[in-house]
């Protein structure tokens, strides 16, 4: 059995500048622990990601691991791909995070994702 690519398609993805400009002016917020979430509805008819993450708090390793949580649970979100928005994630990590902080660390974002979901 062949599976198909488990990817986010780029047509759900922010990409121009003009896209994260457009989504600041006057966007609905979110705020969490791990991260903020601003977003907005589009004229498109789908669901948009943008992912924003520091290089000033955590490495390269780190930040792309948050990253591809977040883009996963968009993925796989039924409810927020019911929405005609784009959303802006911009993740916050402790000041101190290490290797061995960051695995409880994605455990917290990902139960902030689930409660973000829940709040939609």
């Amino acid at each position: 059995m062949a599976l198909g690519r488990l990817t986010l398609p780029k047509a759900n993805k922010l990409l121009r500048a003009s896209d994260f400009e457009n989504l600041k002016d006057n966007p609905l917020f979110f705020k969490t622990q791990s991260f903020k979430v601003f977003y907005k509805e589009n004229s498109l008819k789908e669901a948009r990601l943008g992912i924003s993450a520091s290089s000033r708090f955590a490495n390269a390793v780190q930040r792309n691991k948050f990253k591809r949580t977040i883009r996963e649970f968009f993925r796989k979100s039924l409810k927020i791909k019911s929405f005609n928005s784009d959303f802006l994630f911009v993740i916050h990590f402790p000041r101190n995070l290490d290797n061995k902080t960051l695995d409880p660390s994605a455990d917290k974002l990902k139960r902030d994702l689930s409660f973000f979901e829940s709040k939609l």
